[in-house]
């Protein structure tokens, strides 16, 4: 199941998909998922689950009473959004930044054909770049 916030956060994604491809002027066929190797950052599913994960963690050991009793409230209420949340991050990556982390560079040295490849298009871009405006 995902979170509750995944119903728009799809058009999030696809927007920094087409906003690479813009900014590194790669071709519209340019396969999703080598785009966040070419721009050298994580992608925003990542991020924001960590943003999501950080900040649910810190709601659940706030020193402010009233914070943790109803972020504790929150995380076991069937009914409840950050509960929800908190189950898909939780399935998804155990509620450790760390292993977010461990997923990203696993998919990095498991992929490395496709490191070498996005090495690759960086290379042909700024060849490209330098030939345009040199």
């Amino acid at each position: 199941m995902l979170p509750h916030f995944a119903t728009n956060i799809q058009d999030v994604y696809a927007a920094w998909r087409i906003a690479i491809r813009t900014v590194w002027r790669l071709p519209w066929r340019t396969h999703h998922n080598r785009l966040a190797h070419v721009a050298g950052m994580m992608e925003p599913e990542l991020w924001l689950a960590k943003k999501c994960i950080k900040f649910s963690k810190m709601a659940l050991i706030s020193e402010n009473n009233i914070v943790c009793t109803i972020s504790n409230m929150g995380q076991y209420s069937s009914y409840s959004i950050m509960g929800a949340n908190i189950k898909y991050f939780n399935d998804k990556y155990c509620m450790n930044e760390r292993n977010m982390y461990a997923t990203w560079r696993d998919m990095c040295d498991k992929n490395e054909d496709i490191i070498r490849i996005c090495m690759q298009v960086k290379e042909v871009v700024d060849i490209r770049d330098k030939y345009v405006y040199g």
